[in-house]
């Protein structure tokens, strides 16, 4: 199930739109799932929990994304992540037609921990050549360069003290989150970096770890490197 908010009281996102699906779409390949994750947070991970059982329909979702004034920047999945197709880990390309067509004309945010096979990286490719860019969710640079070198936009994942400018690496110009760097003072509504193509530019977007969860999201972070 999702839900949608038309006016996000979330801090960083700043006063825009926001949606978010149930606990169940977030795939198992994310190294974060039960193990850092944002939405974990209290009260945050009480209100996702409810998705669970109750909430919007898809195409009751579609409706309200279709409200979105054109031009508005917004946040797909505060928590949660693209639905898939069912008994696979392929992300449904209907459902991510349906944001297509439902949010034309507006400038969506989203990102997605689902595995990047080639059958996800051609959806994430298809709907960047529409007008969508996803952006993949990343833990190392080697993911960055991969994604970038396919077309698909990327962020990355770093431990706290990484990356605290803008730094050219392997090729890669990495982007700290403005609203990071600048104390707060700038929301996704004032920057909207991560709604931007920024795929043919080699750019991508980085995420320090932070707040309860950043001990838990750097650990998972040395796993994951510890095996590339």
């Amino acid at each position: 199930m999702h839900s949608f908010n038309p006016c996000s009281s979330n801090l960083k996102l700043g006063p825009i739109a926001s949606t978010r699906s149930a606990r169940s779409s977030c795939p198992s390949s994310c190294v974060f799932k039960d193990n850092g994750c944002y939405g974990d947070n209290f009260p945050l991970s009480m209100h996702w929990g409810k998705l669970d059982h109750s909430g919007l329909s898809w195409a009751e979702l579609m409706d309200k994304v279709r409200t979105i004034p054109r031009g508005a920047i917004w946040r797909h999945n505060e928590v949660g992540d693209l639905d898939t197709v069912e008994g696979s880990t392929l992300i449904d390309p209907v459902r991510v037609y349906d944001l297509i067509q439902a949010g034309r004309g507006t400038d969506p945010i989203i990102y997605t921990h689902h595995t990047q096979t080639p059958a996800n990286i051609a959806l994430l490719q298809s709907a960047r050549a529409y007008g969508l860019p996803i952006n993949a969710s990343c833990e190392t640079i080697e993911q960055v360069e991969r994604c970038l070198d396919e077309g698909v936009n990327a962020v990355l994942t770093v431990a706290r003290g990484e990356v605290e400018q803008t730094t050219k690496l392997d090729g890669v110009r990495l982007v700290p989150c403005p609203q990071e760097t600048r104390h707060h003072k700038l929301t996704c509504k004032d920057c909207g970096l991560c709604a931007v193509d920024r795929a043919s530019k080699g750019v991508a977007i980085v995420f320090h770890a932070h707040g309860g969860q950043a001990k838990k999201v750097e650990s998972a972070l040395n796993l994951v490197r510890g095996r590339v």
